[in-house]
């Protein structure tokens, strides 16, 4: 790891120290050693995964008025289901922090925004860091039997068991599923993640 990485890396932590719970920091810590084992597995850079995962929550205790404003900032609108459910911007918001931290590169960045809902075409390490989120150890409303089985699989297989599981568990609280969420199932089904 270069130098540079090493110093954004401890700002990171710095930033997840001052932002976030300690629950939601362990669930970071999670998040990041899991991303860069399966990074290791498929052929992804370690450190990005690492680096995303740590980050992809940073901004997730944010108050809706301040994700609004930060995911403003990234130029793009809001849709519908963002403006309804503004936590769906703490990924947006998470990636405008860490390049403010230093942290630049693009599929580390587009991993952070990614990790909620998905996005039909994410690339590997935005796989990655979205099965991650939802398949790490300290995940206590996963079955541990179904989370071992769902890691055995192909990246592929695991966006397909994440999106599904995810939006099962939405339907069975009578919550709205984003539209995003629906378009990720459908790219799944069709071999999402390749590998």
């Amino acid at each position: 790891m270069t130098a540079t990485l090493g110093a954004r890396e401890a700002r990171l932590r710095e930033e997840i120290a001052a932002r976030l719970s300690p629950r939601r920091a362990s669930h970071c810590e999670g998040v990041a050693a899991l991303a860069e084992a399966l990074c290791r597995r498929f052929g992804e850079a370690p450190e990005a995964g690492r680096i995303a995962g740590l980050g992809h929550d940073i901004a997730r205790e944010l108050d809706g008025e301040d994700l609004r404003l930060l995911a403003a900032s990234d130029g793009r609108p809001c849709d519908e289901d963002e403006i309804g459910e503004p936590v769906l911007l703490h990924g947006r918001a998470g990636a405008v922090l860490l390049g403010r931290i230093g942290i630049t590169d693009p599929a580390v960045l587009e991993a952070v925004r990614d990790h909620i809902t998905g996005r039909p075409g994410m690339g590997t390490l935005s796989c990655i860091v979205y099965v991650a989120d939802y398949l790490e150890p300290g995940r206590r409303f996963l079955d541990e039997s179904a989370r071992l089985s769902a890691l055995r699989g192909s990246l592929a297989e695991m966006v397909r068991f994440t999106v599904r599981d995810v939006m099962a568990y939405l339907g069975s609280r009578g919550k709205r599923v984003a539209g995003v969420s629906r378009a990720v199932e459908e790219w799944a089904e069709q071999g999402a993640g390749g590998r």
